[in-house]
């Protein structure tokens, strides 16, 4: 007896599972979430150059149109000091749902090392 195809899901977590925001310097991206939202409202209105800077291009991001659909990247923020976007987690819980079974799904994301800690455990 033939036995079904299984169906493998790979995750990157970073860009795709949240929205992040790179500076010139090269250091990581920030991501787009409410407490970096804060910071960037409050350097926005300070004079240092480069944290103006930084900030315009996070402000820039939150308000900027998808495309088509009627909504900003603000509608998937992550809430808090969250790295996560609740609303492109659920869009892989869909997919997840919808996919043939069985599933595997594979954390293919720097998250999945253990200097991360329990940041794969929060996704599950």
């Amino acid at each position: 007896m033939a036995m079904a195809p299984e169906t493998v899901i790979f995750v990157d977590v970073d860009g795709v599972l949240n929205i992040g925001v790179k500076d010139k310097s090269g250091e990581s991206p920030l991501v787009l979430n409410e407490s970096n939202r804060g910071h960037a409202d409050t350097l926005a209105a300070g004079k240092d150059g480069a944290s103006i800077e930084v900030a315009a291009r996070l402000l820039s991001v939150y308000h900027r149109s998808t495309g088509g659909t009627g909504s900003t990247y603000s509608d998937y923020m992550a809430a808090g000091s969250s790295d996560l976007s609740s609303s492109l987690v659920r869009h892989l819980a869909q997919i997840i749902q919808m996919a043939p079974q069985p599933c595997q799904v594979v954390l293919s994301s720097s998250w999945r090392k253990p200097h991360h800690g329990g940041r794969g455990l929060r996704l599950e």
